[in-house]
């Protein structure tokens, strides 16, 4: 089941939303490829196309730029294939375009990605769907 948040920046009024977890139409990889990156899809077809895939987890979640210190919603999406290979797509920053991770922290404690203060708090709730 998935749910999510809504952010907004005490300093500039900006609203983020986000989306975590996954829902009844997330059944397989064929059905979430589309919510990655082209480059990263092409990869998964690539390897699909040549070796068996195994241990697959999927979900939306927060990811967080180490550098700026500002979250981004991504979709994640891990697996293995080959002889112990791991699959994880590579997501930059759109500020610096650093190298983005899993979040580490709650998601109120880093900058609003328009204005950089540390203001952030819920705005709203979105409801859990599956």
């Amino acid at each position: 089941m998935g749910g999510g948040v809504g952010t907004i920046c005490g300093n500039c009024e900006h609203i983020s939303e986000y989306l975590f977890g996954v829902g009844m139409l997330y059944s397989s990889i064929d059905r979430v490829a589309h919510l990655l990156p082209k480059g990263a899809q092409r990869l998964i077809a690539d390897i699909r196309s040549k070796q068996e895939i195994t241990q697959v987890d999927y979900a939306h979640k927060l990811y967080e730029c180490p550098s700026c210190d500002t979250t981004h919603p991504r979709f994640y999406l891990s697996f293995r294939y080959g002889e112990n290979q791991m699959f994880q797509p590579d997501y930059r920053c759109g500020d610096c375009w650093g190298p983005l991770r899993v979040a580490q922290k709650d998601i109120f404690s880093y900058r609003c990605r328009k204005c950089g203060a540390r203001q952030l708090r819920r705005e709203f709730e979105i409801c859990p769907w599956d």
